[in-house]
């Protein structure tokens, strides 16, 4: 097969978070001028270690 040359596959594929300025979903924005806007990483970080914990607790698992 050749090469395909379709410009929405080469820049979603492409694309790195750090590439993407501006994110709006159904109105809100989620990310302007490169950073976060709606999220906040450490808390998301913060949040999954704990569920990984007590996930680990309640299955035993190590």
């Amino acid at each position: 097969m050749g090469v395909v040359w379709e410009p929405v596959n080469l820049v979603s594929e492409a694309a790195q978070p750090e590439n993407i300025d501006t994110v709006v979903v159904a109105g809100r924005v989620l990310k302007r001028h490169g950073r976060l806007t709606a999220l906040e990483p450490e808390h998301i970080i913060s949040e999954s270690a704990a569920a990984a914990r007590a996930l680990r607790a309640r299955t035993g698992w190590r």
